[in-house]
Parts: structure tokens; C-alpha cells; sequence
């Protein structure tokens, strides 16, 4: 592994360390709190299928007439992940994807959704406040712009080795605070389970079948993950500041 290999796997290491031990966690300390936090946290919950779906789009075949891939193995890698991110059971054995569980996690604590829904319906990004649409808007460019290997790095340094991580700090803070939210911690700790002990392992395996050897593909692709993390961090400091203030005037 070359020096500035090593550089740029250290700064991922150290950006996904500031995000296990940001603030925000300690400010989830009250339903309230975490009903801001969710209206937040729904946008990435929402970005985080576009990346995955770039992928199954530039890896796997989805167009008709379909035309067999090379790299059988890939393949089944993807579709893998897309099956349970998007056609999970839930605690009730119905099939239903992870981000309307997301939304029924939050509409049990009573957490609004007509800000993502109010989004969803026009998918204008000029409308949504700095904090979220930095966030939302590198992610879309990744996936609709990047190569298959930064978006594949992307999808695995800034989400599925990311998630576990800081979704248990999420988690034990609902614990701590004995916060009745159902959904929202099956939600999270699915999450936990499905991507500390599979998904992160597929994602690292694509990447690893898509960069090889190759030190400028996995340059970018590790510039793609690492920037995921800084645009991360910036979307939890914006979490952060919502919840101090308990108000939408930081939203709109």
C-alpha cells in the first residue's frame, strides 16, 4: 500500500472516530429530542437508496432487453443488499423497505414527515436548509455522476462500515434514556445487525472485485467514502443545532 494510500485510509479511520463520538449522541436525550433528530436523519435514511441503486444500475442489469454481466459475482453481491434494504421483513414479518420503516418509526413518536414527504414530491434541493442539502446533494452527484468505484467507496466507507458504528451510540442512547420508540429501534438495530455482520463485508468485497490493485481507483474511491464522512459530520453538527433549539426555524 502506497504512502498516500495509507494517508487517506488513516484520515477515514480518524473522520469515522469524530463521527462515533459527536456530540449529537449525548443530545438524544428526550422523546423531543429525538423526534427533531429523525427529521433530520430521515434525509439520509432517504440518499442512502440512491447510492445503492446506482450500484445495481452500473453493476448488475436492469434494462430490457437484459444482456447478461461479466462479474457474476458481483452481481449477487448487490442484489443481496438490495433485497433486504429494500424488501425487508419487519417486526411483524411484512415486507417493507427501510426507509417507509423509518418514516412509521417516526410517526409513532410523533415526529413529523411532511418535511421529507413535502420534499419527495418535488425533489428540489434550493428548498432544503444547508446542513441537509450538502449532504443529500454529494450523495446524488456520487451516485449519478461518479465512477462505479467511487461509488461503490461512497457506499461502503460512508454508510455500511459507518452505520453500525454509530447507529449503537444511537441506540444506547434510547436505552439510556428509556425512550419508547418501537420502529425506530428495530429500525436501528437491524441496521447494526445486517451491516456489521453482512452488508459491510459485500460492500468491501465489490470494491475490492472493482478497484483490485488499481491505486488511482482506489484513491478515488477512498476520496468518495472519506468526503462522504466530512458531508456526515456536517449533517449531525446540523442535527445538533436543530436540537438545542427544539424549533423548525432552523429548518426552512
Amino acid at each position: 500500500m502506497s504512502k498516500l494510500i495509507s494517508e487517506i485510509v488513516k484520515n477515514i479511520k480518524l473522520e469515522q472516530n469524530r463521527l462515533v463520538n459527536h456530540q449529537v449522541y449525548k443530545e438524544l436525550n428526550s422523546i423531543e429530542s429525538l423526534r427533531v433528530f429523525s427529521e433530520v436523519h430521515c434525509f439520509a435514511v432517504w440518499d442512502f437508496m440512491s447510492l445503492l441503486k446506482s450500484l445495481q444500475a452500473k453493476l448488475t442489469c436492469i434494462d430490457i432487453p437484459w444482456t447478461p454481466k461479466t462479474d457474476k459475482k458481483i452481481v449477487r453481491l448487490i442484489n443481496e443488499i438490495v433485497l433486504s434494504e429494500e424488501s425487508d421483513l419487519d417486526f411483524n414479518n411484512n415486507p417493507l423497505d427501510h426507509f417507509t420503516m423509518y418514516l412509521y418509526g417516526m410517526k409513532e413518536i410523533n415526529a413529523s414527515t411532511s418535511k421529507i414527504e413535502s420534499f419527495l414530491d418535488n425533489l428540489d434541493m434550493s428548498l432544503l436548509p444547508k446542513g441537509i442539502k450538502e449532504f443529500n446533494t454529494y450523495t446524488l452527484d456520487v451516485a449519478l455522476n461518479g465512477k462505479d468505484h467511487e461509488v461503490a467507496g461512497a457506499f461502503l466507507f460512508g454508510r455500511e462500515t459507518l452505520i453500525p458504528l454509530i447507529f449503537e451510540r444511537i441506540e444506547n442512547a434510547l436505552n439510556k434514556n428509556n425512550l419508547d420508540a418501537k420502529y425506530l429501534r428495530y429500525y436501528f438495530k437491524r441496521h447494526i445487525e445486517l451491516d456489521s455482520n453482512e452488508h459491510s463485508k459485500m460492500a468491501e468485497e465489490v470494491l475490492n472485485l472493482l478497484c483490485g490493485t488499481d491505486e488511482t481507483k482506489l484513491m478515488e474511491a477512498y476520496n468518495a467514502g472519506l468526503n462522504s464522512l466530512k458531508y456526515r459530520s456536517m449533517l449531525w453538527d446540523y442535527a445538533v443545532l436543530s436540537m438545542k433549539q427544539n424549533s423548525d426555524l432552523l429548518f426552512w
